[in-house]
């Protein structure tokens, strides 16, 4: 059972890498081009969304205790889908602006529950094997859309081409949560109520 959670995790994560990687390395490049910011308004726009991401980690165990760890997790990544196009298909910068802030804070504010889950879910002996195949595959991801996107950004230009790679990431980051919800949403029986025999 480790080893099929262990698989399906890496597959989310491949997933998730393959999205971020379309998008993520390029969004200086993408305020540039379609927006002429400076690279000093880019990098304080960058630091200002490592300030929401922090905000929005505080946010996450309240919501884990409402509504479960899995859940949580599809939550703020299905919330994060409308910035992403939102992102993607602005010609206004204030919009690019404020919907690159809440995308950057809502996506990553689901890794540290992921990374719950995976302590919940996989022992001591296996997590760090665990731990290697998932960064593993999201890196794989990341570093294999470098030529894609920029096929996609110099054939179709700087408006369609960046819709297109925020749309595929889009998708990527759907089928991502619909897995993981999937895979992962039956409900853990507590440790100390397994060890009575109680079952639900």
């Amino acid at each position: 059972a480790e080893w099929r959670d262990i698989r399906r995790l890496t597959f989310c994560q491949l997933l998730v890498g393959l999205g971020s990687g379309l998008v993520v390395p390029y969004l200086n490049l993408y305020f540039t081009n379609r927006f002429n910011a400076s690279i000093t308004a880019v990098g304080f726009l960058i630091s200002l969304g490592q300030i929401m991401t922090i905000i929005s980690m505080l946010i996450g165990p309240t919501l884990v205790k409402r509504i479960g760890q899995v859940p949580a997790i599809v939550v703020f990544q299905m919330l994060s889908l409308p910035f992403l196009l939102l992102t993607g298909f602005t010609n206004a910068i204030s919009i690019a602006i404020v919907s690159f802030l809440f995308r950057q804070a809502l996506m990553n504010a689901a890794n540290p529950i992921q990374s719950a889950v995976m302590v919940d879910r996989i022992s001591d002996s296996r997590r760090g094997i665990a731990n290697s195949l998932t960064q593993t595959a999201f890196m794989l991801g990341w570093a294999s859309m470098g030529t894609v996107q920029s096929y996609l950004v110099t054939t179709y230009g700087y408006y369609w081409g960046y819709a297109i790679t925020f749309s595929i990431t889009g998708v990527l980051y759907v089928t991502s949560s619909i897995c993981y919800f999937t895979m992962f949403r039956e409900k853990r029986i507590p440790k100390g109520l397994q060890a009575e025999g109680v079952t639900t």
